[in-house]
């Protein structure tokens, strides 16, 4: 057997599956047809072509990070829609489906 063969089988077993003969030979020839175009590739000059990472530019873009002075809490409490003392309310929250 020779390698082009033993590619085949060994691909075919991967794949789990189960090819006819005939299917093997057009399996061979479409490979063929893959590497050769790929070689191709080869001769192309891709000189200064950046490589692509992304295949659409990032949505979104980000901000230099800048110091800032902490917040004071009692004025974040104070700015709350409702709060009792130092405390933000918020409604509560139950894992018990209602009824």
């Amino acid at each position: 057997m020779d390698s082009k063969n033993d590619l085949i089988l060994r691909l075919e077993k991967l794949a789990n599956l189960q090819l006819s003969p005939t299917e093997r030979v057009k399996m061979a020839a479409d490979l063929d047809k893959m590497i050769s175009m790929i070689s191709s590739m080869a001769d192309l000059d891709t000189e200064g072509v950046e490589p692509l990472v992304y295949l659409s530019e990032p949505a979104l873009s980000l901000r230099e990070d800048e110091e800032q002075e902490p917040s004071d809490a009692n004025n974040l409490v104070e700015a709350a829609p409702k709060r009792e003392g130092p405390y933000f309310v918020v409604p509560k929250v139950s894992s018990k489906p209602a009824e």
